[in-house]
């Protein structure tokens, strides 16, 4: 894991292109970098889905994929946590 210090921004610009990367079926996943913040060791990274998942599983499955992903070629410890849609529509 990387012992330099980061800030939030840094975070999200170095987060940001294994979310872009990422999607669940047909939603896109949106890094809410307004919300970053560092608790007990861990960023926390607000993901918003274009639209409400239905299914949930392949959702949250996909955020634990990122955080693997990140923590292992970015060394960044990170927690992604699930945010509001960015539309309401199903």
């Amino acid at each position: 894991m990387t012992n330099e210090p980061l800030s939030p921004a840094e975070v999200a610009a170095r987060v940001r292109p294994y979310v872009a990367a990422r999607t669940v079926g047909d939603i896109a996943l949106t890094l809410d970098d307004t919300h970053i913040g560092l608790r007990n060791g861990y960023w926390r990274i607000p993901i918003r889905p274009s639209r409400e998942p239905n299914p949930l599983f392949p959702y949250y499955e996909a955020l634990a994929d990122i955080e693997d992903e990140v923590q292992e070629k970015e060394g960044i410890k990170v927690t992604m946590a699930s945010g509001d849609p960015l539309t309401d529509e199903e």
